[in-house]
């Protein structure tokens, strides 16, 4: 079968975070969630300027595998819109069912930079209607009501059930409930709320849910941004920063585990400049919270954050290298940026480079999903899904003319997707180019 892939945004999560989150929930009877990972590495973060990215252009990068400037979502640094992942995955694997769900609202800089294609992140009216306009997304959750009911409408034109916070108060399982494409906004508040905030994740819960509903119709590919560790790095505090990365590690944790889902983490950035230097002997007089529940769970952990001393140099972003982390992928030792994100997902299925100026289409129709693989028959859907076990995919290079002498020389590269497929890296004149290669 294909793979289905979850990649985890953590928005603002850098190494100092994800060391204090371990040293808060395990101490010494754990190690980091990233140790569990195939492949680990350091990667740059920088807009296409090489300088400091916000959330907007970080987006763009992972999700299309183009840097661009701050503020842009979607669109290069000319104002030409870039093919995302899931539009790519909409012309080239129809058979993929894709969704976006994140703490903020869909028209936020990282959620939008998979959905949406305009200049401004901060234009929020200008982000909606280019989402009504260009996302190709089987299903959207996020909070912010009062964002999306102006364009609730359009939405339904296009063909997507919409879900708003009415819904949760008299259905326990409406996502199972309602059909694909949905869209859906859990409050009408800016975020859903802080991990330290309430007793059990809002984030892990549906996120577990909307891979439910994903799977039962074939593989998908489900970006879940960790919103809110960027907030904490912002107001520079430290619960509100330990207790989301604490989240997004418990998330981690369960995704790794779940059989057949290959898990991609990464940062858009860091934020808040982290450090640690407080006294860590005095958390072994502590408990670790894993032995409570709830709110007691919660209590503890306020009490060993409190021992981090935890300090910040900046209330922004910083240039710090972040984390990439890829699971059931076996090794890779190329990825350098937040752009080869992209760059690795497409090697992976397709063996081939991402072209982020193809495929950019905009919804001129109403009903965008009618032709989508959920609304086939059940035949047509079980011989999709046949022919999509294994790919042979083959990709021919032809090297530039050196003076009068020509030098031609053909790859033939494999690709077979399955569980245990491996990375094999090949290197041109330029580029290290890493394809996945049948064992």
């Amino acid at each position: 079968m294909l793979p289905s892939i979850v990649l985890v945004i953590v928005d603002g999560m850098g190494p100092a975070t994800m060391e204090a989150a371990r040293i808060v929930e395990y101490g010494n009877s754990n190690s980091s969630v990233i140790n569990y990972f195939d492949a680990v590495r350091p990667v740059s973060t920088q807009n296409v300027d090489n300088n400091l990215t916000d959330s907007a252009a970080g987006g763009t990068a992972i999700s299309t595998g183009h840097r661009t400037n701050n503020y842009k979502l979607g669109i290069d640094e000319n104002n030409v819109p870039l093919q995302n992942i899931i539009e790519y995955l909409s012309v080239n694997h129809p058979e993929y069912v894709t969704g976006v769900i994140a703490k903020v609202y869909a028209g936020h800089a990282t959620p939008a930079s998979f959905l949406a294609h305009t200049g401004d992140r901060n234009s929020i009216e200008a982000i909606y209607q280019s989402i009504v306009d260009y996302s190709k997304a089987d299903l959207v959750i996020g909070s912010g009501y009062y964002n999306l009911k102006p364009f609730e409408e359009k939405f339904k034109k296009q063909g997507y059930n919409t879900i708003i916070p009415s819904h949760f108060n008299v259905e326990k399982n409406v996502f199972q409930n309602t059909k694909l494409p949905m869209i859906a906004a859990m409050n009408d508040k800016k975020n859903i709320p802080f991990f330290m905030d309430e007793p059990n994740s809002t984030l892990i819960n549906i996120t577990k849910q909307a891979i439910k509903v994903l799977n039962e119709t074939g593989p998908f590919f489900l970006m879940v941004e960790c919103s809110l560790v960027d907030g904490g790095g912002h107001y520079n505090n430290a619960t509100m920063l330990v207790g989301d990365m604490i989240e997004a590690d418990i998330l981690l944790r369960e995704l790794i585990e779940m059989k057949d889902v290959k898990t991609i983490v990464i940062a858009d950035h860091e934020t808040g400049g982290v450090t640690l230097t407080g006294d860590l002997k005095g958390l072994e007089n502590i408990p670790l919270p894993r032995e409570a529940n709830g709110s007691e769970a919660h209590a503890i952990r306020q009490k060993r954050i409190d021992q981090l001393g935890l300090k910040f140099s900046t209330t922004q972003h910083s240039n710090s290298y972040v984390t990439f982390g890829a699971h059931g992928f076996g090794p890779v030792s190329w990825v350098k940026t937040t752009s080869d994100v992209r760059r690795f997902i497409n090697l992976y299925l397709d063996g081939v480079e991402p072209t982020p100026y193809d495929g950019c289409v905009k919804n001129e129709a109403e009903n965008i999903f009618k032709n989508r693989f959920y609304y086939k028959p059940a035949e047509e859907k079980e011989n999709m899904n046949k022919t999509g076990k294994v790919v042979v995919g083959i990709t021919i290079g032809i090297a530039s003319v050196l003076g009068a002498v020509g030098i031609v020389w053909t790859v033939y590269m494999l690709v077979k997707r399955s569980k245990k497929g491996k990375f094999v890296q090949m290197k041109t004149d330029n580029e290290r180019i890493q394809v996945a290669a049948v064992e």
